[in-house]
């Protein structure tokens, strides 16, 4: 993730951790002036309900979703 921010990507990453999730943001954040990158936590990939406000905060900040890893 780190080198698709350096090469120009903003990102967003989730994780269930907030803390975690919001300072490995930060830390991928410096691969780049600039760059965007959003943490988002307390995300459960088990509920459909959880994924879905995570990408709906994803496309609303930065513009769309291109590719999931």
């Amino acid at each position: 993730m780190r080198a698709l921010v350096h090469l120009g990507a903003n990102a967003c990453i989730i994780g269930r951790n907030v803390e975690k999730t919001e300072t490995m943001a930060k830390s991928i954040a410096t691969a780049r002036r600039g760059a965007k990158v959003i943490g988002i936590g307390a995300v459960d990939v088990r509920k459909i309900e959880s994924l879905e406000a995570a990408v709906e905060r994803c496309v609303r900040e930065l513009g769309g979703i291109d590719y999931v890893m």
